[in-house]
């Protein structure tokens, strides 16, 4: 854990936070964390993590019905 920097550890657990909570069935929560989580790990350079994130909210907007916006998302984390 020490080769993880601070900012990769913290971004780690809310996704794992977004994850219980699109569990629970607050989508719109998830989106939001899931989202900033995305923007915070690309800007870092954590380009894994941000895949990570793009792909759990394609899965919300699918599970929501979305799926265009989730096929969108999907092309955007595959060219991560």
């Amino acid at each position: 854990l020490q080769g993880l920097g601070a900012s990769e550890l913290l971004l780690r657990a809310r996704r794992e936070q977004a994850l219980a909570i699109s569990m629970a069935g607050r989508w719109d929560e998830a989106l939001a964390i899931y989202s900033d989580v995305a923007a915070q790990a690309g800007a870092l350079g954590l380009a894994r993590l941000e895949a990570r994130a793009l792909f759990h909210i394609s899965d919300i907007r699918k599970a929501k019905g979305q799926t265009a916006d989730a096929a969108a998302g999907l092309r955007e984390a595959v060219t991560r």
